[in-house]
């Protein structure tokens, strides 16, 4: 079985904002969190409403918001290999970024790398097809409380799991880590703090401008996260439970 993939056109009131290369699946939750995680709109529970149909094979996600001002268009189709990488990309990104983000609590390292190396046993679509990325969301408190979603994107995957978020989940409260199924580039570091995720975790490395935006944004990144083993960049005091 061969992973999906199509193209999916985000509106805002009707207006095209951007055309994506995604797995099909959780597409409300991909319109939602890409609006979130990328243009910093906040979404509140009741403001809004998204239309889904489609045209010439194309999915369509309108997202309608009263009173929210227009974006401009990106040119082009953004692939599955790809996130926020045209050229001004990273200025825009960075000029627009959140606070620095302050953890409510310290976590245990350990219970993250726990989830991370078992969110393989969440990816049904990555053991049909070997071909997609995932990201999940810990959330703190006693059990196992992981949301994840896959897509054949690995931007697309982060925003449908904040997405899924915004649906489904607000009950749960702000989520205390971001896990990733593969490296971790600058712009998923963006997107964890403008979401204000204190922790983002990932199985392979992390960019050096990863490791950059990270320190700016006062973000903890575990990258070769295994088992009882991790390399962490930036924020550590406070951040992290102390081993007995």
């Amino acid at each position: 079985m061969l992973a999906d993939e199509r193209p999916v056109q985000l509106l805002l009131n009707g207006e095209v904002v951007t055309t994506l290369l995604a797995s099909n699946g959780h597409l409300e939750e991909l319109c939602l969190g890409h609006f979130a995680t990328e243009h910093g709109l906040s979404l509140e529970p009741g403001c809004w409403t998204v239309v889904h149909d489609r045209m010439n094979d194309v999915e369509r996600l309108d997202l309608v918001v009263d009173g929210q001002e227009p974006l401009p268009q990106r040119e082009g189709v953004v692939t599955s290999s790809c996130g926020a990488c045209n050229a001004d990309s990273l200025s825009d990104m960075l000029s627009i970024m959140s606070p620095p983000v302050l953890a409510t609590e310290s976590i245990d390292l350990d219970r993250v790398l726990e989830h991370l190396t078992a969110m393989h046993l969440r990816q049904p679509l990555f053991e049909k097809t070997g071909g997609v990325h995932a990201a999940g969301l810990l959330f703190a408190g006693p059990g196992t409380t992981v949301v994840v979603r896959e897509d054949i994107g690995r931007h697309n995957a982060v925003d449908k799991v904040f997405g899924s978020v915004m649906l489904e989940h607000e009950d749960m409260g702000r989520p205390v880590a971001l896990l990733l199924s593969g490296r971790c580039g600058w712009d998923i570091v963006a997107k964890a703090a403008r979401m204000g995720v204190p922790v983002v975790a990932s199985i392979g490395a992390a960019s050096q401008l990863a490791a950059e935006v990270a320190r700016m944004n006062g973000i903890s990144l575990v990258t070769f996260g295994r088992t009882g083993t991790a390399t962490v960049i930036g924020a550590i005091q406070g951040r992290f439970q102390a081993k007995d």
